[in-house]
């Protein structure tokens, strides 16, 4: 039995409405705050739009990929943490990911992107590295079993993607 055109339109609107869900949630005080604060004043070129790397983290969750609990053996402040994942709207190839602790706090951040430079400060004119990498944002002495976790993201996404680790420094 083939599927009504009645049914295809609803399945298209039930992927809008849970793609702009996704989007509401990560503009609400409860996701977009904890981001900020994580990544303070740090500024960075990874993706065309912002200077500030959280607002570029914020950006490349626009649409959700998958939010699951990260299983932790041995690590008791891991012990119920979230990942958080998704893709720039309009450009999926670029990603974030974002582990967070129970209370919404976020512990380790990553993207997939092209590391693009802004000319004369417009994303119009913006020069891309050619191959993506995946930067991988922790705070000094945070555990391993976060990174290594980003880590492991983002070569399901890309198996042989270079990977880069930049500290954040510790939100007070």
């Amino acid at each position: 039995m083939r599927p009504t055109n009645a049914a295809k339109l609803l399945f298209i609107a039930t992927l809008v409405i849970t793609a702009n869900s996704f989007a509401d949630i990560l503009q609400s005080p409860e996701y977009k705050k904890p981001i900020e604060v994580f990544f303070g004043g740090m500024s960075g070129s990874y993706i065309p739009g912002s200077k500030m790397v959280g607002a570029q983290v914020i950006d490349a969750l626009t649409i959700q990929d998958d939010v699951r609990p990260i299983v932790a053996r041995s690590s008791a402040t891991s012990a119920g943490s979230t990942l958080l994942t998704g893709c720039r709207q309009h450009s999926c190839f670029e990603k974030a990911a974002v582990v967070l602790d129970a209370e919404k706090n976020v512990l380790a951040a990553a993207l997939i992107s092209y590391k693009c430079q802004m000319l004369n400060g417009s994303p119009k004119h913006a020069t891309c590295d050619k191959t993506p990498t995946l930067t991988i944002f922790t705070p000094p002495h945070s555990e391993e079993v976060n990174s290594k976790t980003l880590e492991n993201w983002g070569l399901t996404k890309s198996p042989n993607i270079p990977i880069e680790y930049k500290a954040v420094a510790k939100s007070k």
